[in-house]
């Protein structure tokens, strides 16, 4: 990404879904009517649920979003731009960083 911020405010959702890929090679697919992922990974499909916390953090299972990244230069440009890259950290700070590969229906 060539431009990222932190992970709050959450982008909308409706730029956030799509196919992507995780940092361990898993599929991901953020639905935005179900508020949900679904994970591809060796053991099958899961389904993860998003939900907001009470100071307005983005959580996906047991992640929290922590940095989300744009293919943009400029804070400006990325207001409306559909991120490129999700990054989510445990309590633990186990990292996982997702790339988008397709885009989600607008």
């Amino acid at each position: 990404a060539k431009w990222t911020r932190p992970g709050t405010p959450v982008p909308p959702l409706s730029l956030m879904s799509g196919v992507w890929v995780d940092s361990m090679d898993n599929f991901l697919t953020l639905d935005l009517l179900s508020r949900s992922v679904l994970l591809h990974d060796a053991h099958g499909v899961r389904k993860l649920d998003l939900s907001n916390d009470r100071w307005g953090r983005l959580w996906c299972g047991n992640y929290v979003l922590q940095e989300v990244g744009y293919d943009v230069t400029s804070a400006a440009a990325a207001r409306w731009m559909p991120p490129t890259c999700l990054a989510w950290r445990t309590t633990q700070w186990q990292i996982s960083v997702w790339h988008r590969i397709e885009p989600g229906a607008k």
